[in-house]
């Protein structure tokens, strides 16, 4: 698989509808992903079925992956990594797709501002709010056991309590 957005934009057709997109609130960005494993297949098909999955995820208008050099690590593990150029509908899915897959680099390529109503900018907040939400929950749950998981859910509850303080005495 070859990225090159570059030539993919000299195509009239295909740079009339990337303009109309981003004047509509699209975002064109170029993040990368990296992923290790005990083969160079394992590595290569696990970026290739990432990409795939990218490419159905909520708010992917485009999405094209090149797939570099995998390399064996001292410790016998293979590396690799790949550079997506992804069109978003929104900022929102943008920042919904790196808070989910946590790119280990992104650049947004186009537009040259991203401009948030109020609306959105909290939904971006939300949103991200949410998913950390859901990784803590995922920790406890599979992760933490015990004793460490009652000493966990008692400073979460202590958190939680503080934020609700916090708001009443904002409201005030």
């Amino acid at each position: 698989m070859v990225v090159d957005i570059e030539e993919a934009q000299k195509d009239p057709q295909f740079r009339e509808l990337l303009d109309e997109s981003i004047e509509k609130g699209a975002v064109l960005s170029m993040l990368v992903f990296d992923t290790v494993g005990n083969t160079e297949d394992i590595v290569k098909n696990t970026l290739i079925d990432f990409i795939a999955r990218l490419t159905k995820e909520e708010g992917v208008l485009y999405c094209k992956g090149e797939i570099h050099e995998v390399l064996k690590q001292e410790d016998g593990l293979f590396s690799g990594y790949s550079e997506v150029n992804i069109l978003t509908a929104s900022f929102n899915h943008l920042v919904n797709i790196a808070v989910k897959y946590g790119p280990v680099l992104a650049e947004i390529l186009r537009p040259e501002e991203i401009k948030l109503t109020l609306a959105e900018a909290q939904n971006v907040i939300l949103d991200a709010s949410q998913a950390s939400q859901e990784f803590v929950n995922y920790i406890m749950q599979n992760v933490i056991k015990g004793e460490k998981e009652l000493e966990f859910r008692k400073i979460i509850q202590a958190k939680a309590k503080l934020a609700e303080d916090l708001k009443q005495k904002s409201k005030q």
